[in-house]
């Protein structure tokens, strides 16, 4: 047998990738091994290994901890078969990342949080509005109306309240945010809890680990100052998809000269200081926009767009590229917030670091995982495929802790008393140009024992039968039910010639322990020819 070897060097793996890693890649390939940096990735890579049948090698370092982890075919589990412990166990708590940082890792922490969501969230979010919401003038006749509810619409509305539409513009957003950043934060915390604040037992609200802020004042000379400007605003021209037209220092210093900073002046904010409250429990706070205000920012916005909808570019943090600014805009953010609260600042090795989640690597860790991945890999290639020759690999060189255990077998599930499943197991239907929504259940029904109640492509519903209409859809195609289309010849590639295909059943929603047995089926593959 002739083995072909690839070495896939990409910066993400993921969703977005499979135009270029598609199911045909994958079933070309004989087996896959790992040497991945996050559990996103992992998860998504062990997923597509199943999906295609495919062996794979899972094997990673962190520190002198290690392992590898051997995923057969039809014989094991698959590595999204375990849970990992909570990552999200021992994080800060919300107030103090938001208003008490008592180190640099906090402000760094911060400064993530907001890359997130400024150049991620926000945008998709923005996105979303504009998709759900197609014509904006039929909007704002509705929202005449107080009682009217949007999903979304006071976010929306605070967005495009400072859309850019020219890297100028950008200039002078990154200036803002600076004010309201490093100025303005300290300035409504200290509104609140001025230095002689004292708690309700009479002790002092300002003692360690809490550390008072101190409004830092633009300086248009001081490096740091400028970098978190310059870098903030870089970004913005991506998200907006403006040219970095300005790109000289001189330039640029110009035109953050010139603009206009709003004044400050004291509000009652709502600054938490319980430990215990979530993000997600603030959420629920009063807004200031009512529907009348979000209107007027919505017609402003309509009148300098001419109309046009623009959707915006979102950004996904990578550490590993220092020309794209990531790290840049994070580590001026995070030295910001620290010299607020008085804290050291840390150089961008360090942030990179913290920001990144980065573990640094251990050599012999990595020689010993890279020589226990190869042993796995000569037996698959053996082609000899019994559970009992193969070893899961787990170590710890800090405290000599070596493990070896075989491979978990492939758990089976029980349906109904006629329906057996595993992970790995594929549920095909295959039809044809006319082949109807009908004939499709239909076909599950004499094929797997199972009524069908909800079928899903996406985030697309096919058939729900609660729904209006959704009986009428019953004599209709699958092919323009899925792809829009009424012929074959109107698929563009192969890979358009099936689908993945969710569905939910009457027999598992009836399930006598509460259980909902629907996520233990496999898609169904559906092929139109």
């Amino acid at each position: 047998m002739l083995w072909t070897i690839w070495r896939l060097d990409v910066t993400w793996i993921h969703t977005q990738t499979e135009n270029t890693f598609c199911d045909s890649f994958f079933l070309n390939q004989h087996l896959c091994v790992n040497a991945l940096d996050n559990l996103e990735a992992r998860r998504y890579m062990d997923s597509r290994c199943v999906t295609n049948s495919k062996a794979l090698i899972e094997s990673g370092t962190l520190g002198a901890k290690g392992h590898v982890q051997v995923i057969l075919p039809f014989l094991t589990e698959s590595y999204n078969s375990q849970k990992d412990p909570n990552e999200n166990e021992g994080d800060v708590p919300y107030c103090t990342l938001k208003s008490f940082p008592s180190n640099i890792e906090h402000c760094i922490q911060w400064s993530r949080d907001k890359f997130e969501s400024l150049f991620k969230i926000k945008p998709i979010m923005v996105n979303k509005f504009l998709d759900k919401n197609d014509d904006l003038n039929c909007l704002l006749e509705k929202l005449a109306d107080e009682n009217f509810h949007v999903e979304d619409l006071h976010k929306f509305a605070k967005f495009i309240r400072n859309f850019c539409h020219s890297y100028s513009d950008c200039l002078q957003l990154a200036r803002n945010k600076f004010e309201k950043y490093f100025a303005n934060k300290a300035k409504d915390i200290l509104n609140i809890y001025p230095s002689d604040h004292l708690m309700n037992d009479g002790s002092p609200f300002w003692k360690l680990p809490k550390r008072q802020p101190k409004p830092v004042q633009f300086d248009e000379e001081n490096e740091l100052h400028l970098s978190f400007v310059t870098s903030l605003a870089r970004l913005l021209a991506q998200i907006y998809n403006i040219e970095q037209n300005v790109q000289d220092k001189d330039s640029i210093l110009t035109i953050v000269k010139s603009c206009c900073v709003p004044n400050w002046y004291p509000v009652k904010k709502h600054i938490e200081t319980d430990e215990t409250k979530k993000k997600n429990d603030l959420s629920k706070l009063k807004d200031d926009l009512d529907n009348s205000k979000c209107a007027k920012i919505i017609e402003n916005f309509l009148e300098k767009q001419n109309g046009s909808k623009k959707l915006l570019q979102f950004i996904e943090f990578e550490k590993d590229n220092d020309k794209n600014g990531h790290i840049d805009f994070i580590h001026a953010t995070s030295n910001l917030r620290a010299t607020m609260y008085g804290l050291q600042n840390a150089d961008k090795l360090h942030v990179k670091k913290i920001a990144g989640k980065i573990v640094p690597a251990i050599a012999t860790t990595t020689s010993v995982i890279a020589g226990l991945a190869t042993i796995e890999l000569i037996k698959v290639v053996q082609n000899d495929f019994k559970l009992e020759k193969f070893r899961n690999n787990f170590l710890n060189l800090a405290i000599s802790l070596f493990l070896l255990s075989e491979p978990g077998p492939c758990p089976k599930t029980k349906i109904t008393d006629q329906c057996f499943v595993t992970l790995w197991d594929k549920w095909t239907i295959k039809g044809n140009e006319s082949f109807t929504l009908r004939q499709f259940i239909d076909s599950i029904k004499n094929k797997y024992k199972l009524t069908v109640s909800g079928i899903m492509y996406g985030a697309k519903s096919i058939y729900l039968p609660v729904m209006p209409g959704h009986a009428k859809r019953l004599n209709e195609k699958m092919l323009k039910l899925v792809k829009g289309v009424t012929s074959i010849t109107a698929l563009t590639n192969k890979s358009e010639n099936y689908c993945d295909l969710y569905l939910t059943y009457e027999e598992c929603d009836d399930d006598l322990n509460n259980r909902d047995k629907n996520n233990l089926c496999p898609p169904i593959r559906y092929f139109f020819n």
